[in-house]
């Protein structure tokens, strides 16, 4: 059994891409950060400024934390690299 907690939705103020981490900032003096792998956005669209950003955390009774990541109400769910 899991007992999933979501969190408020932020609206996004500023991004920061590099190689290996995204950074989202909210609030109005953009104190408030998270810092996401970039490859968790492959195949899909990085999150933009005005964007809708939300977390959603299922905590299961084996100790196991599943995180998904929503952006605008849509769950980003990366593709797996291709051997092309």
């Amino acid at each position: 059994m899991a007992r999933i907690v979501k969190t408020q939705e932020m609206k996004v103020r500023k991004v920061m891409l590099s190689n290996w981490l995204t950074t989202l900032f909210f609030g109005k003096k953009k104190q408030t950060k998270v810092e996401i792998p970039t490859a968790r956005f492959r195949g899909t669209t990085h999150p933009k400024k005005g964007d809708m950003f939300a977390l959603e955390q299922a905590f299961y009774d084996d100790g196991k934390v599943e995180v998904r990541i929503f952006i605008n109400g849509e769950e980003v769910i990366s593709k797996p690299l291709s051997k092309e």
